[in-house]
């Protein structure tokens, strides 16, 4: 993405370094620089091989998988399993809802969210996240192909693929 993340991260001192990697460079890449963080472009044919030689002890999906179809998910999750080390960490920041947990705010407006069907749901997140991308971040063109879990369905994913769940 943008590499606000890999920003923030790097002023905390808890790594030695960082690498941003995004399908697509972004401008804001050069006002994020700084000598512990590093941009790649890094395309699916590459990703495997990239994490292989990169070896990461911990990599963080913000607001990625759902701009994947389906089988892109699962894909780029196998490919984290087999590189990532033991112990190491998977963060993801992912765009969804509980179907089975309670919300700790907004309570009104996820039973009215859920009151929608699935399908729905799906089209009212693409929405939001058009406009996050679109309208709010000025992005030319953003792949939303409307390939949202709940958290549900990421857990069985995520475990199915050999994954802890923490």
């Amino acid at each position: 993405g943008t590499g606000v993340l890999a920003s923030i991260l790097a002023k905390e001192n808890k790594f030695k370094h960082i690498t941003g990697i995004d399908l697509h460079s972004y401008p804001e890449w050069k006002i994020f620089r700084d000598s512990k963080i590093t941009f790649k472009v890094v395309a699916e044919n590459d990703f495997f091989n990239f994490l292989a030689k990169e070896k990461p002890d911990t990599a963080v999906l913000t607001w990625v998988l759902h701009h994947m179809e389906y089988n892109e998910q699962e894909r780029y999750i196998g490919y984290l399993y087999k590189v990532l080390k033991r112990n190491s960490l998977l963060v993801i920041l992912e765009d969804s809802y509980s179907t089975k947990l309670s919300p700790e705010n907004d309570v009104g407006t996820h039973g009215s969210f859920m009151g929608f069907s699935k399908k729905d749901r799906i089209k009212i997140m693409g929405i939001y996240d058009w406009v996050a991308n679109n309208i709010l971040e000025q992005r030319d063109w953003v792949d939303i192909p409307f390939t949202y879990r709940t958290l549900e369905e990421w857990e069985k994913l995520f475990k199915a693929s050999g994954f802890k769940i923490i």
